[in-house]
């Protein structure tokens, strides 16, 4: 929903009253107040199978194969325009009571004909400008690996170290379970530049110590394990998230996009036990991630690739390797001027000699606009390593997840 022209009265009583803009900005440039609303609303039923361990073979708490999810976010997006083309505003998450999906982190944020600018706990300009296969992905895309369970247990805090995703290191990785705030970062994105056919994007991300979550106080530290089946937590100094896109129309029909992004920092290590500080260095972290998107008429392909570059490994820790390459591929295709979607992805992750790779086939169809129904299957198997009493044994499975789900947007 959008709403114009609301006075100057209800802008400066909003931004006086939250505290949310702290903006020296006088009202009398204001031309123009903007609040949107929106809200998005999704459930899903799931089929789950496995032939792994035991507790891989677990959809729910008391049910094995199926169950019903929910998620939803609720957001306030309130802004002002002045006359020389300046805009500022802020986005804020209402808290509801079904499970957040957190799609709607707090920020401030301003633009200009010099770019955008962003503060507080949203993603980083990695997070928000990466291209991966699953681009051109329908229904839950990669998203099926959040039920789960690749790996048994091994021992009584060990996984096999398998990666399903391409989340990043200073904020999906380093994200408080349940909690919808990242770290508080401030973030540049440069005005898109070049002609209206040919465009470049470039992006910056600050995070002085990812530690500092959004929902907490700037003394308390969140520490996370964003290293899979690693026995140490870490916090990441002098994080910097960094990304450029280009953007091409190359005919009525061809358009394309290549992103390449980044991040760099430098961690610091904590035993997951007790969270006391370990006197180990880790290499620091130093990944990136480049991806294209190429869409003709109604067929849209996507590739990308991602390496840790030995990110926060050690030689005398990480005994049976420490590479990490990441790949996917995706292919979308429009039927009846986007009424149908139909989609497939490949996903395959090599880390640390762990081999994942997962199929997905998933189809949208748009009942009208704003609601959506779609299903998915997903078809993955793993092959790994792991030491067990300084012995290296293997572990590998196979599984399937369907789901299908709808989608409210308003």
């Amino acid at each position: 929903m959008k709403r114009k022209n609301l006075g100057k009265g209800f802008g400066k009583g909003f931004i006086l009253s939250t505290g949310i803009l702290c903006c020296t900005m006088s009202s009398a440039f204001a031309l123009d107040n903007i609040v949107k609303i929106s809200a998005v609303m999704e459930v899903q039923g799931a089929h789950y199978n496995n032939n792994g361990k035991t507790e891989q073979q677990k959809l729910s708490v008391h049910q094995k194969k199926y169950g019903f999810f929910s998620t939803g976010n609720l957001l306030v997006d309130y802004a002002l325009e002045s006359d020389s083309g300046l805009k500022y505003g802020a986005k804020i998450g209402i808290e509801q009571t079904t499970r957040n999906n957190r799609g709607t982190p707090l920020s401030i944020y301003m633009e200009s004909p010099y770019g955008r600018m962003e503060a507080g706990s949203g993603q980083t300009a990695a997070q928000k400008m990466r291209i991966t296969g699953y681009n051109v992905s329908c229904a839950v895309g990669n998203g099926w690996d959040a039920y789960i369970q690749s790996s048994p247990k091994k021992g009584t805090d060990t996984l096999v170290p398998y990666v399903t995703n391409f989340c990043s290191f200073l904020d999906s990785k380093a994200r408080t379970s349940k909690k919808t705030d990242y770290a508080r970062s401030i973030t540049y994105f440069t005005p898109k530049l070049g002609s209206n056919n040919h465009t470049l994007q470039l992006g910056i991300t600050y995070i002085p110590d990812n530690s500092n979550a959004g929902h907490g106080d700037v003394k308390d530290q969140n520490l996370h394990s964003p290293v899979v089946a690693s026995q140490y937590k870490f916090a990441m100094k002098d994080g910097i998230s960094y990304g450029a896109v280009y953007e091409g129309k190359l005919s009525d029909l061809l358009s394309a996009k290549l992103a390449f992004v980044g991040e760099r920092g430098k961690p610091i290590a904590f035993n997951k036990a007790d969270s006391s500080r370990a006197n180990i260095k880790f290499k620091d972290l130093n990944t990136y991630n480049i991806g294209t998107e190429v869409t003709y008429d109604k067929v849209s392909v996507a590739a990308s690739y991602m390496d840790y570059n030995k990110s926060l490994t050690n030689v005398e820790i990480d005994q049976l390797g420490r590479d990490t390459g990441i790949y996917s591929a995706g292919m979308k295709y429009n039927f009846q001027d986007g009424k149908y979607i139909a989609s497939l992805n490949y996903f395959y992750s090599n880390h640390k000699k762990n081999k994942l790779d997962a199929t997905t086939a998933g189809v949208d169809y748009l009942i009208t606009k704003g609601i959506k129904t779609y299903a998915q299957i997903t078809y993955y198997k793993t092959k790994g390593r792991f030491i067990e009493n300084n012995i290296v044994k293997s572990d590998s499975s196979k599984g399937t997840i369907a789901i299908i789900g709808g989608k409210i947007n308003l």
